[in-house]
């Protein structure tokens, strides 16, 4: 504003430029308009807030898509029509609601189907599947304070879990000592460190393993009992097998085999024990029991008299053995002798080294022994004649054995 010329009075006006007359009322901060402000000043900062007012009031940036009006309001008076008509609505929803769901005269309520989760059986034992939506929102906010109870202990939990591993962290130390222990047998009691323990205990575990066969094939032995041994009777006393004290029925395990094994033995002994201090005065020559088979390997025949009996007071006749021969499928013959009794004191067998005599080494070999023992009062004799296979022979399949006992 400027004043207008003095020559230029309009209406009594005193010509006074807007930027002399200054506003003398308060400090309005809300408009920033100070005491002292020229009127010029006054009218622009009225100015600056109506156009600030007016665009803070525009509602061409508001989405109203949400509400689905088939025509969208233009004033901001027809948006609060809007919303407040929105409102309503929802009251009015509200209250049909809380009336059951059919107005306000409705007397039916709303009843929810209760998920897996939140079944539960009352007090008559009932299985409760659904509730009225109030008793419902009761439960679920009855399960979320259960939840939230839960989340707060497990947080504390691992609050204390994370200080206490921090504790550990932080107390071990950076150098490891490997821990020692002092064995009994496996090393010398002296302390010794667990891994070296525990390397030379498998190492000692295995060997033990493979000695026994394996806990598969210990327990698969001891089903070989006799059939029936259980029930048979004793042969040193009276009743079945099975009432001695400490006899095993079923056999589960090798030390229960053991035991019955043991039982039976000690019972066959107290048998042969009776039988040599009351039975049979003297031995004859049908006490003297000769068997005998062969097998070769590498230029060696084994001779196996594992089944041979010579009874107590019988020696050989010949202290050095009794006569052996030999003949291969071409008639070479080799004769030696082998001690029979020497065998039977023994693991039940006696070699022969067959590799500088004359006879064939891929034939197969009829073995000929003629035993010969005494008492000194009577002397026996028997013969026995068999073959023995040779695998580099072309007739690798035994044809039999023939015996000629005398």
């Amino acid at each position: 504003m400027i004043p207008i010329s003095s020559s230029n009075y309009q209406q009594g006006c005193n010509p006074i430029s807007s930027n002399c007359v200054v506003w003398q009322g308060p400090d309005l901060p809300i408009i920033g308009l100070c005491n002292g402000d020229t009127v010029s000043d006054v009218i622009a900062k009225l100015a600056d807030k109506l156009v600030e007012v007016t665009d803070s009031v525009s509602i061409a940036g508001v989405d109203l898509s949400c509400l689905q009006l088939s025509t969208a309001p233009e004033t901001i008076e027809d948006l609060f029509q809007v919303i407040v008509n929105e409102i309503c609505s929802l009251g009015s929803r509200c209250d049909d609601l809380e009336a059951g769901g059919g107005g306000s005269t409705a007397t039916s309520e709303i009843i929810a189907s209760l998920p897996p989760c939140l079944q539960f059986t009352n007090a008559q034992n009932d299985l409760v599947t659904q509730l009225p939506i109030d008793e419902y929102a009761e439960l679920v906010a009855a399960k979320v304070c259960e939840l939230i109870a839960d989340i707060t202990t497990l947080e504390t939990t691992v609050n204390d879990h994370e200080t206490r591993i921090t504790t550990l962290e932080n107390a071990t130390g950076s150098d490891y000592t490997t821990p020692q222990i002092t064995p009994s047998c496996v090393l010398p009691a002296v302390p010794t460190d667990i891994d070296v323990v525990l390397d030379e205990l498998e190492d000692q575990f295995c060997t033990l393993n493979d000695t026994l066969g394996g806990s598969t094939s210990l327990l698969a032995s001891s089903t070989y009992q006799c059939d029936l041994l259980a029930s048979d009777n004793q042969l040193a006393g009276s009743g079945t097998m099975s009432s001695l004290e400490g006899w095993n029925v079923p056999v589960n395990n090798v030390a229960q085999s053991l035991t019955n094994m043991w039982l039976t033995i000690c019972d066959m002994r107290a048998a042969i024990k009776d039988i040599q201090t009351n039975c049979c005065t003297g031995a004859t020559c049908n006490d003297v029991i000769f068997s005998a088979f062969g097998s070769y390997a590498n230029d060696t025949i084994t001779l196996n008299f594992g089944g041979s009996v010579i009874p107590a007071g019988f020696s050989e006749c010949n202290p050095a053995g009794n006569s052996v021969t030999i003949t291969d499928a071409a008639s070479n013959t080799y004769s030696t002798t082998v001690s029979v009794s020497g065998a039977l004191v023994g693991d039940g067998t006696e070699t022969i080294d067959i590799s500088g005599s004359q006879l064939s080494d891929i034939s197969n070999y009829f073995v000929t022994i003629t035993l010969c023992v005494t008492d000194g009062d009577i002397t026996c004799e028997k013969l026995l004649s068999f073959e023995v296979v040779n695998d580099a022979s072309s007739c690798g399949v035994p044809t039999g054995i023939s015996v000629t006992l005398s």
